[in-house]
């Protein structure tokens, strides 16, 4: 059997600096909703969806009651013949057939908090399930919306002097 074993420092570089942008509060764009309605998306933010046609990303849903105290809920992906569509199943329509967050969006929407979204195309296009991976597993404890790629979470419990962490 052979062995393939990646340069982990330079991947990881390149992991880091995508970690940062898609985390930048800076780089969050604020969903538009008119009255808090998920169904006035497609009219209110064609600009997200146009600069996003055809290309291949990973994203970061966030939320909050104004977008000053933002916080990330979500992590994916999508290639580029569905990345347009894919922000959409999220925000605004789902197939039911999709992981999409809509039905959570639609809570955040019926509290009148706000939504945002950040956005990093990704080169080549093949790395974006590894970057996904990657960043899920790193902040599992904050993107409560990411079942899938979650670490288990831990609990200490205590027992007669002594603790121990079951997951």
């Amino acid at each position: 059997m052979g062995k393939i074993t990646f340069d982990k420092v330079i991947i990881e570089a390149d992991f880091l600096k995508s970690e940062t942008m898609l985390f930048d509060k800076g780089n969050i764009s604020i969903i538009k909703y008119f009255d808090f309605d998920h169904t006035t998306f497609d009219a209110n933010n064609q600009d997200l969806l146009n600069g996003i046609s055809g290309q291949s990303i990973i994203y970061c849903i966030w939320t909050g009651i104004s977008p000053n105290n933002f916080s990330p809920k979500y992590i994916g992906h999508a290639g580029n013949k569905i990345s347009r569509q894919r922000i959409r199943a999220h925000l605004t329509k789902k197939n039911e057939a999709t992981g999409a967050q809509l039905d959570k969006i639609k809570e955040v929407l019926k509290q009148k908090k706000c939504i945002g979204i950040s956005i990093i195309t990704i080169e080549p296009p093949y790395m974006r399930k590894a970057l996904e991976d990657w960043l899920i597993d790193k902040h599992s404890e904050i993107l409560e919306w990411n079942a899938i790629g979650r670490r288990p979470q831990t609990k200490q419990t205590h027992n007669n002097n002594s603790t121990s962490i079951e997951q």
